[in-house]
């Protein structure tokens, strides 16, 4: 029991995260292709009245589609979630997440929002160097009055080449952190529920031997 319990207070690890997700790797890979492809095509079909809306509220009506977002993409991460610790298919999976996300909205609000902010700073850190790469270039167009810039030219694509894929990889495990992140919350959400009935049925035993 011991040795369990300790397994089940490490850290998620990106190994750990790959191999869980390896054998649902083609279920969650449809499911989001599948997703993808229903955006697109209910995108298609909202532009309109998106516009329409936008013209007839100056813009405020726009605000509306901040909690959508929020909504579709919690129930996105957390019926891959489902799918991945709980092994259900694709429908049990929305109609698990669902229940989850409605029972803990709180508490998934405010997790919302600190990983949020946390992955907007994050990324304005990560994307910084990049952004920092053309700097050469400008310094060397503004000294030559922008007659020749090839040594900033040549500058900044070596930096380029040096950040750009650093902050992929970088953004790779700041994204799996995230999901590791998400993947403890839905533990925890789900193992509250799953405490309740338990304590129930000591408490009603405990009666009985009375």
């Amino acid at each position: 029991m011991a040795d369990e319990a300790g397994e089940e207070e490490k850290p998620l690890s990106l190994k750990a995260i790959f191999m869980g997700l390896k054998p649902f790797y083609w279920k969650v890979f449809l499911f989001n292709l599948g997703y993808q492809i229903a955006g697109f095509i209910v995108g298609l079909m909202l532009v309109l009245p998106i516009i329409l809306l936008a013209v007839f509220t100056c813009g405020f009506g726009l605000l509306l589609m901040i909690p959508i977002g929020w909504l579709v993409s919690l129930m996105v991460t957390f019926t891959t979630i489902a799918m991945v610790e709980e092994k259900l298919d694709v429908f049990k999976a929305i109609g698990r997440a669902w229940k989850v996300l409605i029972k803990n909205l709180g508490n998934v609000l405010l997790m919302f929002l600190i990983l949020g902010v946390g992955q907007i700073i994050i990324g304005l850190l990560l994307a910084l160097p990049i952004l920092m790469s053309f700097t050469p270039l400008v310094i060397n167009g503004i000294a030559t009055s922008f007659q020749t810039i090839t040594t900033g030219l040549v500058i900044t694509g070596i930096l380029l080449l040096i950040f750009v894929p650093l902050t992929a990889f970088l953004g790779g495990v700041l994204r799996a952190y995230v999901w590791g992140a998400w993947t403890l919350t839905y533990r925890n959400l789900i193992s509250g529920e799953s405490a309740e009935p338990e304590v129930l049925s000591t408490k009603k035993r405990g009666d009985k031997a009375d």
